[in-house]
């Protein structure tokens, strides 16, 4: 049995780029259903604003709640008037 470390990924870009003032150029999520959660995250902690383009492949065909889910993130991209999140990339 293999150990992997687990990362809190908005944590690690607010050390790692924020921290340091770098940007991010493209951040591709394709996490089969994670991603909901983590782009969440993202616009609630404003990385998004240190990201010059977010792509993200949703899944929201394969959960019972992934309409709901989508529009939820449709939904808070909209009401931050968020710009650089493409849900529509593939």
């Amino acid at each position: 049995m293999e150990k992997v470390k687990v990362v809190d990924l908005v944590q690690f870009i607010k050390n790692e780029f924020i921290g340091k003032n770098r940007k991010v150029y493209l951040m591709k999520l394709d996490i089969e259903g994670a991603e909901f959660e983590l782009a969440e995250g993202i616009i609630k902690e404003k990385v998004y604003e240190h990201i010059k383009h977010i792509v993200i492949e949703e899944h929201s065909r394969i959960f019972p709640d992934g309409e709901q889910k989508l529009e939820r993130l449709r939904s808070l991209i909209s009401q931050n008037g968020i710009t650089n999140i493409d849900l529509e990339w593939v």
